[in-house]
């Protein structure tokens, strides 16, 4: 049997415009048996709110497209989390998107190295467990566009099928993505650069990254859809990714990411990421904790001992010396002992 099931609906609100739906659903879907499409509510008090729409398309892999659908014209901002062969991934757009009253919406695509099949007697049984999360904008006069987001089509399945692809894009590690010129160049300058000069990119369709196939994966699912499959796992290196290739969407999403893990153990080696690849808010948060009377810890951390700009250490000690005017401070790292009065 196959079904969508909403199990768990909650609505939070956030202050006078802003609500959060938080959804939790099961979908179960037999490959063998039609249809090809489900279709489900989600009931707020026996008030149907949400539905979503599950299609499943198998050519040399199985593919499934899931979308929403709301009662109302809003803005509305989506991030999906999900536990899939004990990892955990979390899909989230860059800002809030305008979406029309009682029209599907794309929301994500999964191909099937993300999709756990289960085989029994009775056959082959796709099976998935995601919460989605919604902020949404009651206040329609409110005008929100999304800083970095260059075109309101999702085109997440053409980078999943590789349809109508013109360029390779291999990775570090020997990847190839089947990937399109016209998609790199519109989202980041660098790429566009590769392509649209008498390059050997552009006489052969080739472009080799300097990172790793699980970075390019993240950074190409940002640029066809505006989504992050899993930042929380490498977000340092998809952030030094974004900033290579000038991507400040893509950038701002794995700041908003740190920022939220900043820690004593971590906050040197998060400044130092910061201040070398600019970013702004992620160095002015951590220059913040440090400052915030947590010197005297920050300095027994193994990121303190092993830091090696001087130029960090400067940063560090304006900031101590900001939040602690009136006390002498001694600091001993590689380059020696030192004070702040």
């Amino acid at each position: 049997m196959s079904e969508v099931k909403c199990i768990k609906y909650d609505i939070i609100k956030e202050d006078i415009d802003t609500t959060l739906h938080k959804l939790l659903w099961d979908i179960q879907f037999d490959l063998i048996s039609v249809p090809r499409e489900l279709r489900s509510f989600a009931r707020h008090n026996d008030v149907p709110v949400f539905q979503m729409k599950v299609e499943i398309f198998e050519e040399d892999d199985i593919i499934v497209n899931i979308s929403y659908m709301y009662p109302c014209e809003r803005y509305i901002k989506s991030i999906l989390s999900m536990a899939e062969r004990n990892e955990y991934y979390v899909i989230s757009t860059s800002g809030y998107n305008m979406i029309q009253a009682n029209e599907w919406h794309h929301l994500m695509t999964l191909k099937s190295d993300h999709i756990q099949v289960e085989t029994t007697g009775m056959g082959q049984y796709l099976l998935m467990n995601f919460e989605f999360k919604f902020k949404v904008i009651n206040n329609i006069r409110f005008k929100y566009e999304s800083p970095n987001l260059k075109t309101r089509y999702n085109f997440q399945t053409f980078f999943i099928t590789s349809l109508f692809s013109d360029v390779v894009l291999i990775s570090n590690d020997g990847k190839e993505f089947k990937v399109h010129k016209i998609m790199l160049a519109s989202q980041s300058d660098v790429f566009c650069a590769h392509i649209s000069h008498d390059t050997c990119e552009a006489i052969t369709n080739t472009i080799k990254s300097p990172f790793d196939a699980e970075v390019l994966e993240a950074v190409l699912s940002y640029i066809y859809g505006d989504k992050v499959v899993g930042i929380h796992k490498t977000t340092e290196q998809i952030l030094i990714a974004a900033d290579f290739y000038h991507i400040d969407g893509l950038k701002s999403l794995c700041e908003q990411e740190l920022c939220q893990r900043i820690n004593i153990e971590n906050a040197v080696t998060l400044l130092e990421l910061a201040d070398a690849h600019n970013a702004v808010k992620l160095k002015n948060d951590a220059l913040n904790f440090i400052k915030d009377n947590r010197a005297d810890m920050i300095i027994k951390t193994t990121a303190w001992a092993e830091l090696k700009s001087v130029h960090i250490v400067k940063l560090l000690f304006e900031a101590v010396k900001c939040g602690k005017e009136c006390n002498v401070i001694y600091y001993e790292c590689e380059f020696g002992t030192f004070f702040v009065a």
